[in-house]
C-alpha cells in the first residue's frame, strides 16, 4: 500500500494528474484551480470527488467524506488529525487496495463477429496484472448456456451420489466436478476456444496456447464452504503461467455461491504461503496467518456475474467456493490455459471424433488442446479433477525453483 500517496487515493487538489487516476470521473481534467472553477461548478467538483474516493474507499461515511473534503480543499493538513482512525489509515495511504473487479463489456456486434480488438486485450492484460481476475460480459452466446445447461442441472444431483465422485475439499462442501458434455454438436467454439479469452490469454503468456484442462464446478445447496487456496500445490514461478477461464451457465451472486474473491493476491503468491489442509492432507490451503493479514486492508469479496459472461482469473489467485442458499445448482465450466513453453502434463480427455473439431479451433483462435484422444464416446460424468497438474516439465524452469520461493534481499 505504500505506492499510494494521499494525493492519488483520495486528494481533492485539482491537478490533472490526480484526476487521471478516478476512472468515474471524466476527462477532460482539469489543470488548476481556475480551469476547475471555469469547468465545474462547486457541485459537480463535489460530486465528482466524492464518487472518486468513495470508489477507492466505500466503506467511508459522509461525515468522513466532509471532513477530508474540507481540509484539503484548504490545504490544512492539522484538520486530519481530527480524522476517524479508519480514514487516517486512508490519508497515510494504509487503506484498503481497490476491491472491485474489473469488467469488459463485449459488444453485441464484436461478439456476433468475433471483433478481437487491441484495446480490448490492452484494457484485460492490464486489469489482469493488477487484479489477477477479469469479467468479460456478453463475451458468450446465452442459448449455448442453456443448451449445457439443460443437460447438466438435472444430472448434478444424480452425479452428488456417486460415493467415487470428486468433491473439493470434502463433500460437505456440496462443491464438485462437472465437465461439460463432450458431444461435438455442443461443444460451442465460444465456450472451449472463446476467441477474447484466448487472445487476452495469449497476450500474456504467448503465442498458441496450451488448455491442460477442461472441467466444470458445481455448487449444490450447502452451508459449508471452501478454505481459501489457489490452483496449485508445487512451487512455481513468480509471473503468469495459468489462466482459468470460468464460464458460468447462469447469473451466479453471493446466495447461488459466487467464488470468493481475493483481488490482487496473485501479485506475491508463493508456495511458501501454503499449508496442508487438515489430517489427510487434502489439498493445499492459504496459511491462517497470513489471510488475517491481508484482510485488514484487501478483505476479499464476492463478484456477481451476467449469464454470458466469463471470468479469466489468474490460478496463482487466492480464492474459495462459497455455499449455495439455492435449491439449483450453480455451474461453472472451467478451462485452464498454459503456455506452450511450460509443458504442463495434465490431459484433456476427449473423443477421437471431436478432433477435426479442436484442430478447427487451433487454425482460428492459436488455441490448441492437449488432449489424451480416445476412440468412442467419453462419458463426460466420470470426469474428475483429483489428479491435475498444472506444474511445469520445462527442464530449465525446474533448475530455477529456488527462484520461485519467498525472495531474500
Amino acid at each position: 500500500m505504500a505506492a499510494y500517496h494521499k494525493t492519488m487515493l483520495i486528494s481533492t487538489h485539482a491537478r490533472g494528474s490526480d484526476f487521471h487516476h478516478c476512472p468515474r470521473f471524466p476527462p477532460p481534467w482539469p489543470r488548476d484551480q481556475a480551469e476547475l472553477t471555469s469547468q465545474y461548478s462547486k457541485n459537480d467538483y463535489l460530486r465528482g470527488e466524492q464518487i472518486r474516493v468513495l470508489y477507492a474507499v466505500p466503506e467511508l461515511t459522509t461525515e468522513d467524506f466532509g471532513r477530508l473534503f474540507q481540509s484539503q480543499l484548504s490545504n490544512d493538513d492539522s484538520l486530519c488529525e481530527t480524522m476517524t482512525p479508519q480514514l487516517q489509515n486512508h490519508v497515510n495511504g494504509n487503506g484498503p487496495y481497490n476491491q472491485e473487479v474489473h469488467r469488459i463489456v463485449i459488444s453485441d456486434d464484436a461478439c456476433t463477429h468475433e471483433a478481437v480488438t487491441n484495446d480490448i486485450v490492452a484494457e484485460a492484460v492490464t486489469f489482469l496484472h493488477r487484479d489477477g481476475i477479469l469479467i468479460l460480459e456478453n463475451a458468450i452466446d446465452p442459448s449455448h448456456l442453456d443448451d449445457l445447461a439443460g443437460i447438466l442441472t438435472p444430472e448434478a444431483e444424480e452425479i452428488a451420489r456417486d460415493p467415487k465422485h470428486h468433491f473439493n475439499f470434502g463433500k460437505e462442501t456440496r462443491n464438485m466436478d462437472q465437465a461439460p458434455p463432450l458431444i461435438p454438436r455442443i461443444m460451442y467454439k465460444d465456450i472451449w476456444a472463446n476467441p477474447f479469452a484466448v487472445a487476452i490469454c495469449s497476450a500474456i503468456l504467448g503465442p498458441n496456447p496450451v488448455c491442460h484442462y477442461a472441467n466444470g464446478n458445481t455448487a449444490l445447496r450447502a452451508t459449508g464452504r471452501q478454505p481459501v487456496h489457489a490452483d496449485i500445490d508445487k512451487p512455481h514461478p513468480m509471473y503468469p503461467f495459468a489462466f482459468a477461464i470460468n464460464i458460468p451457465l447462469s447469473d451466479t451472486n453471493s446466495e447461488n455461491g459466487s467464488t470468493e474473491i481475493w483481488v490482487g493476491s496473485h501479485r506475491d503468491s508463493n508456495i511458501d504461503q501454503h499449508t496442508a489442509h487438515g489430517e489427510d492432507d487434502a489439498g493445499l490451503v492459504i496459511k491462517p496467518e497470513l489471510l488475517e493479514e491481508r484482510r485488514e486492508h484487501s478483505p476479499p469479496i464476492q463478484p456477481s456475474t451476467k449469464k454470458g459472461s466469463l471470468m479469466i482469473r489468474d490460478i496463482r489467485l487466492w480464492h474459495a467456493g462459497m455455499p449455495n442458499r439455492t435449491d439449483v445448482p450453480r455451474i461453472m465450466l472451467a478451462f485452464v490455459i498454459q503456455p506452450k513453453w511450460f509443458d504442463a502434463p495434465s490431459r484433456v480427455i476427449l473423443p477421437r471424433k471431436t478432433q477435426s473439431l479442436v484442430e478447427k479451433w487451433r487454425t482460428e483462435t492459436g488455441l490448441e488442446y492437449n488432449a489424451q484422444w480416445v476412440d468412442g464416446d467419453v462419458n463426460h460424468k466420470t470426469i474428475n479433477s483429483s489428479e491435475v497438474d498444472f506444474s511445469t516439465r520445462n527442464k530449465r524452469l525446474l533448475e530455477l525453483e529456488p527462484l520461485m520461493h519467498v525472495p531474500v534481499h
